[in-house]
């Protein structure tokens, strides 16, 4: 019974002709509310204003097939009808106005098609477009002028949901425009925003965070855009159009959550991989969601169900990676946390909507807005720090060559120092004295050292020296290292007082030896005073001290004295020296495993190394 009285009323229907009685009284120049009773009936063509449907069934417009008994398992074509009486001349700039419509519509006035949304041919539907169609001046008549709607439905969502009206054109389509204006202008705003932050990336290819924001506002740029009506601009088809929103919807989560691994310098755990696999997959169904005669609109519904599930999961995800990270990340985090408090109303809105709970506008496109200001706001500041970081790493620079101009000229110093003693002796040589107790001796000790320390700064450096461990007397090595420092400097050795223990060690002497001459050719340089050096062994361990009557060092140069090419004075103090000979010592004090640390008062300076003879030496 439930299969054969469909076709009995649709045998009645197509036989029984009597006359309209669908009729609405319109003065031209407002706007005529056609709610009410209209006419509707399954013919194969009921466009004609001479086609009499007195006969056809009633029903309340605005209204679905899922609430008319008749309809409510109904999937097909149906036409609505209805007749406006005109009792004065031809009205100009008037269009009906249909609000949206699930399916496919094409709308006939007195038997003339003035608009379709959707393509019968290729059962092509349209769901997002507000049905605006002109009525042209010469198609209207002095009396009777019929309406016929042409509607094929595939769920009980079909119909015509909003209330019809005849409406002024211009006045509108200008509305209809302005309504879409804001959406518009956010959406420029997003992609703008993307291209900024996509040339930034192109500049800083390390900074993937940048990447994934500014794919994550084009995507969302455009996926409102495509929500306007700048659609059918955009596109040749809705079913394409909706296509290319699906993509850019299933898309938005996942580059969000990279956005964030890539903030928080974490890597991407599978379920991001597994959820594009996954999207591709449904809009793999999206597209080839047409079989046969009619579009399966089921898979198009299962797809925006699985999305909302989706955008619902990629929020608890955002959130509980957020909360995980937050103490430790909360400058990078504290915009987005803000942002989320504007965004999560505006999102839960608009799921109820989608879900048809109830019937409030859209927020998102403005939440985004403000979403997007708050992490734009988090990245600029990112900026912010690397434009500092690399004025910075600029200043280093200049520091750097500064310091090479510096190393240049001290090594060319400390050359024209050993050049002249070697004129010297050559004088000395000359006048019949021994070179051996003069100058020359020490001019050739002096650049056997320097050449020494440049070979041992290098191999410190790069961590290739190869400590030796031989057994030696103390005292010894330490008098003839003092000895070998007050010939290069010139310098009395009355200036010195030394109390080094008479215990034979097993270390490397030549580490040893290097770290004590240039502790005491730093004294004696420098200072004008008494330089006392004194080492003592206890508990396995060697400890030096060199103490200098000196000036002592401001706390800025005591911060530096340990780089190198750093000195204690001014280079234009005339003083002969290349900057290296403290920072070699700490390189041996770090190699040995050692310490190397510098006391400092107002007329002293104290210089203490120590290291462990029997432990392991540094790796």
């Amino acid at each position: 019974m439930r299969i054969l009285w469909p076709a009995a009323l649709l045998f009645a229907l197509a036989i029984v002709p009597v006359h309209a009685n669908c009729e609405r009284e319109w003065v031209p120049g407002t706007t005529l509310d056609l709610s009410g009773p209209w006419k509707y009936g399954r013919f194969g063509d009921a466009s004609s204003p001479e086609l009499d449907d007195s006969a056809w069934t009633t029903t309340n417009v605005p209204g679905l097939w899922g609430k008319e008994p008749a309809l409510a398992n109904y999937r097909g074509d149906l036409w609505y009808r209805c007749r406006v009486r005109l009792n004065t001349d031809r009205p100009e700039n008037t269009a009906l106005y249909l609000g949206r419509m699930e399916e496919i519509d094409e709308v006939f006035f007195n038997g003339t098609l003035v608009g379709k949304s959707g393509s019968f041919a290729q059962n092509k539907i349209d769901i997002e477009t507000e049905r605006l169609y002109s009525l042209p001046a010469a198609l209207w008549r002095e009396g009777d002028n019929v309406i016929a709607i042409h509607l094929r439905g595939f769920s009980n969502e079909a119909g015509i949901s909003d209330a019809p009206r005849i409406v002024p054109e211009q006045a509108t389509a200008r509305r209809l425009l302005l309504k879409d204006v804001p959406a518009i202008v956010c959406s420029i705003l997003y992609i703008l925003t993307a291209i900024f932050f996509a040339l930034f990336y192109i500049f800083f290819r390390s900074r993937f965070e940048h990447l994934f924001f500014a794919l994550f506002s084009l995507f969302l740029g455009l996926y409102q855009l495509i929500r306007t009506r700048m659609r059918m601009e955009m596109f040749s088809s809705f079913e394409f159009s909706y296509q290319v929103e699906l993509i850019l919807l299933f898309a938005l989560p996942a580059l969000f959550i990279s956005y964030l691994f890539h903030l928080l310098r974490r890597k991407k755990p599978p379920v991001i991989w597994a959820y594009f696999g996954f999207s591709f997959i449904l809009i793999l169904g999206a597209v080839f969601s047409g079989v046969g005669k009619w579009p399966i609109k089921q898979a198009w519904l299962a797809l925006i169900m699985v999305n909302l599930a989706g955008l619902a999961i990629a929020m608890i995800t955002i959130f509980a990676i957020v909360f995980r990270n937050y103490k430790e990340h909360q400058n990078e985090l504290k915009y987005i946390v803000y942002g989320f408090f504007v965004l999560t109303p505006a999102i839960v809105n608009d799921m109820l909507v989608t879900l048809k709970v109830y019937d409030m506008p859209r927020l998102v496109v403005y939440a985004f807005l403000l979403f997007l200001g708050f992490i734009s706001l988090q990245l600029s500041d990112s900026i912010l720090d690397l434009y500092r970081n690399l004025k910075n790493q600029e200043n280093d620079l200049k520091l750097l060559e500064k310091k090479k101009t510096t190393s240049i000229l001290n090594i060319s110093s400390e050359f024209n120092t050993i050049t002249e003693n070697f004129r010297k002796s050559t004088r000395d040589v000359r006048a019949g004295k021994d070179p051996e107790s003069g100058p020359m001796h020490g001019a050739s000790l002096h650049l056997e050292k320097f050449v020494h320390d440049s070979r041992l700064l290098h191999l410190l450096e790069e961590r290739d020296y190869t400590i030796r461990r031989i057994r030696f007397n103390l005292r010894k090595l330490c008098e003839d290292t003092i000895q070998e420092a007050l010939l290069v400097t010139g310098q009395p050795k009355k200036r010195m007082v030394m109390d080094f223990p008479d215990d034979e060690v097993l270390a490397d002497p030549d580490l040893l030896s290097t770290a004590l001459y240039h502790l005491i050719e730093n004294a004696l340089l420098y200072t004008k005073g008494r330089v006392e050096a004194v080492a003592e062994i206890s508990n396995g361990t060697i400890q030096f001290a060199v103490r200098d009557e000196g000036p002592g060092l401001s706390p800025e140069r005591q911060k530096t004295i340990f780089q190198k090419f750093e000195r204690a004075v001014d280079d234009q103090s005339g003083i002969p020296g290349s900057g290296i000979g403290l920072a070699i010592v700490g390189l041996i004090a770090d190699r040995l495993g050692g310490n190397l640390s510098l006391e400092g008062g107002g007329f002293f300076s104290t210089f203490r190394f120590s290291f462990p003879l029997h432990a392991e030496v540094a790796a």
